[in-house]
């Protein structure tokens, strides 16, 4: 007796029993009898076996002989637009009563979730005996046929913890399951082959939750999973226990993370949605023109941390390779680093070849395998072709693109990759003008959403010695993974002709919105640069490019003397278009600063504002005393929702100077103010960074200052605030003259998760990285 298999049909909830070579009811409302064609195993190509049918009653038309092929239309229908493309029913005669059906060609798609059930034949009565109406009454003539491919295998698990609703997608088929409060169990309709790569991602965590795997990724074996194990807790903060815990091994002493506190579009770290993290660093072997690249990522699923566990050239997780015939290992730095929500790793690294020349090197991380060029002479023919300032970016849906200036430094060039081949390269930049000035193209920033919508950014920089050096923006708009709207001269420019551009930050939600601030200078028709900085912004939304015209536009008051900025200004943006530009400027005959914002709600920009201005003490002779004057660095968060928080550093320069930490709120349409750390010594020390990540119901500020790294997180439910806590003095009492740093920050809104990852010297204590997170 041959065993059957009982499958569950669809939302009616009938049985369907299938066996090879029997037909059984598809449907018990139908009865229509069911053939099941099966792929070739082990083979899986796509290709079907054949098989047979016999007739009960009638037998088939007397012209038709073995050998004969019936006709569609003619003998039967069959819907045919339902079969996987690449195949085509065959149905050969082979006696009176018996024939046998098969599918010619090979299937273009024939994973197990590409099966089928339900595809109709008919046969008419011209395939009958003398055309026979009564065939068609007393004979089988109507079949559900049914394609199954290859063998299929479940994803499923259980919850616990969970205080909410949880949402799971794999993103490898790309399916997603619910999990209600009630609800502790979870399974994944789709079916899985072996050896299918699997990643279950956590798509929505429990408000106020954070949820982990023990194990949620990996190779599909050949049996049902079964065990996912997904537990949710309340997050807090897990910083270093002493100076040894350190983020990296000893091993790595000397590392240089290049990552700092104030650039939001950085080569050598990246995230996706999930946040999952990767973060790159270098690492010297012991002379001046070798080091290795290496990186670290860390998983959201599991909350672990993947390190390299050796800083040695053959460590599957460092990218400089070395030269096999003198054993040199020469410098490179990473171009690129993506990661993509399937856990997918994409790197582009440029490297020395030699001592004059260098090549473009890529790595890529797929369904958990490393493939990694095998040697220095193993550099990307792609690349070769590029010149400098190279930007690449990975998108989702497998292209790439990438944009460089050209060797001769006068090109601006964009390349797309669609459909596993590199399109041809396109110019974007206008010719330059060789007169008056001499110029070159610097820099470039690529500001592309998923759907391929967003702008390219570069700078236009005047090497003309006889000229002040001068920086000038440009953009070209890309839609749907395509060029449009390039500068048409050298002066189509983005920043206005009239002002040399400084400093510039950028922000970009997933619709593909930009904000764009930068500061600068004006010149004058002779080329003379003013002393008074400004500062502008720049936006681009569904309705195209609103951008300043000339220096008289910018969006401080430059009546004064000479004032300053710097790289003091911060801009952020969030989904609902909801827009900030917050900066420092310097008091007239003064280094200390004021706080600015220029805000749009609702669609509305609105006035510059003061947020935060000292109180100035005259002291006579020249002198002033200064309360609550701001420091320079600071650092904003825009919420989904619209809030905005700001944190800024002030200093007490009457008596002993002492700092303190502030936090400006904008909730609910009103600004309020937070005193964070308060009378903090100042002495000749400066604040070295600052910043703020908010995480749910929690917002959590921290800054350096010399020797101290200070963190202190308030909860925006009750309003109340944590002690503050100093991470410097967790690690050791006994660093003498040391100095704190803050390097890198990261935080996912997918659920209460923060990351920081901060640097401790001393003159007894070798730098070392270390890691604090909120999870």
């Amino acid at each position: 007796m041959k065993k059957c298999k009982v499958i569950l049909m669809g939302l009616v909830f009938t049985q369907l029993i299938a066996c090879s070579k029997e037909r059984r009811s598809i449907d018990l409302q139908t009865q229509l009898p069911e053939i099941v064609f099966e792929e070739i195993y082990p083979e899986n190509q796509g290709r079907l076996k054949a098989e047979s049918l016999e007739l009960n009653k009638w037998t088939w038309h007397q012209d038709l002989l073995p050998g004969d092929v019936l006709v569609p239309g003619t003998h039967y229908t069959f819907a045919s637009g339902q079969i996987p493309s690449g195949l085509t029913l065959k149905i050969e005669i082979t006696g009176k009563r018996s024939a046998i059906l098969r599918f010619e060609g090979q299937a273009q798609n024939h994973h197990v979730n590409d099966s089928l059930r339900g595809a109709i034949l008919s046969f008419q009565k011209n395939a009958f005996l003398g055309n026979s109406e009564k065939a068609l009454e007393e004979e089988d003539t109507s079949y559900a046929v049914g394609i199954q491919f290859g063998k299929g295998f479940t994803i499923s698990g259980s919850v616990d913890g969970a205080e909410g609703e949880v949402v799971l997608r794999e993103t490898k088929i790309d399916q997603v399951v619910t999990i209600k409060p009630q609800s502790n169990e979870f399974t994944f309709e789709k079916f899985y082959e072996e050896d299918d790569p699997y990643v279950v991602q956590i798509e929505k965590h429990p408000n106020g939750q954070c949820c982990k795997f023990i194990e949620a990724e990996g190779l599909m074996g050949s049996h049902d999973i079964n065990n996912l194990y997904l537990s949710c807790h309340t997050p807090q903060w897990h910083h270093p226990a002493d100076e040894n815990d350190t983020f990296l091994s000893s091993s790595f002493t000397g590392t240089y993370i290049p990552v700092t506190s104030n650039e939001n579009f950085h080569p050598w770290s990246a995230s996706n949605l999930y946040g999952d993290l990767v973060l790159g660093y270098r690492k010297a072997f012991g002379d001046s023109i070798s080091n290795g690249q290496f990186i670290s990522y860390f998983n959201q699923n599991t909350q672990t941390w993947v390190h390299p566990s050796s800083p040695n050239t053959s460590e599957e997780l460092n990218f400089v390779f070395p030269d096999p015939n003198n054993s040199l290992v020469f410098g490179g730095e990473f171009k690129e680093i993506s990661v993509l929500n399937d856990k997918d790793i994409n790197l582009v690294m440029s490297q020395n070849v030699g001592y004059s020349s260098n090549g473009f090197f890529v790595s890529e991380y797929k369904d958990f395998v490393w493939h990694k060029p095998s040697s220095i002479f193993d550099s990307n023919p792609n690349y070769n072709n590029t010149g400098y300032y190279i930007e690449e970016k990975a998108f989702e849906n497998g292209y790439k693109m990438k944009a460089w200036i050209t060797q001769d430094w006068e090109h601006v060039k964009v390349q797309f990759y669609k459909n596993r081949n590199w399109q041809s390269e396109q110019v974007i930049s206008p010719p330059l003008s060789q007169s008056p000035i001499d110029s070159d193209y610097v820099n470039i920033y690529l500001l592309v959403n998923e759907k391929g919508d967003g702008s390219i950014i570069w700078e236009r920089f005047t090497n003309d010695p006889d000229y002040p050096q001068m920086f000038f923006l440009f953009k070209a708009d890309i839609n749907n993974f395509q060029v449009i709207n390039v500068p048409v001269n050298i002066e189509d420019t983005l920043s206005p002709n009239d002002i040399t551009v400084q400093y510039e930050r950028f922000d970009m939600n997933q619709d593909g919105d930009i904000l764009i601030a930068f500061t600068g200078k004006k010149i004058d028709s002779n080329y003379n640069i003013e002393n008074k900085e400004r500062i502008f912004f720049a936006e681009k939304t569904s309705n195209g490019w609103v951008k300043p015209q000339f220096a008289v536009n910018c969006i401080n008051n430059v009546t004064g003397s000479v004032n300053e900025i710097d790289d003091y200004f911060q801009v952020g943006l969030n989904q609902l278009d909801d827009s900030i530009v917050a900066w420092t400027e310097t008091l007239p005959n003064s280094n200390y600063r004021e706080l600015h914002i220029k805000m749009k709600k609702n669609g509305i920009w609105y006035n510059s504002e003061t947020i935060a201005s000292p109180s100035v003490i005259n002291l006579g002779g020249g002198s002033y005393d200064y309360i609550d004057a701001v420091q320079g660095y600071l650092a904003l968060e825009v919420g989904d929702e619209g809030q905005v928080y700001i944190v800024y550093a002030t200093i007490d320069t009457s008596g002993s100077p002492y700092f303190d930490v502030k936090l400006a709120s904008y909730v609910n349409n009103v600004w309020s103010n937070d005193t964070v750390y308060n009378n903090y010594p100042a002495g000749n020390q400066e604040i070295k960074a600052i910043g703020v990540m908010k995480t749910g119901n929690a917002l959590s500020v921290f800054f350096s200052v010399f020797g101290d790294f200070m963190i202190r997180t308030k909860n925006l439910a009750n309003d109340q605030w944590s002690t503050s806590l100093n991470l410097s003095h967790l690690l050791s009492n006994n660093i003498i003259d040391s100095e704190s740093n803050f390097v890198f920050s990261h935080s996912s809104d997918k659920c209460d998760l923060a990351t920081v990852v901060w640097k401790q010297t001393g003159s007894n204590f070798d730098s070392r990285y270390y890691l604090s997170q909120f999870r």
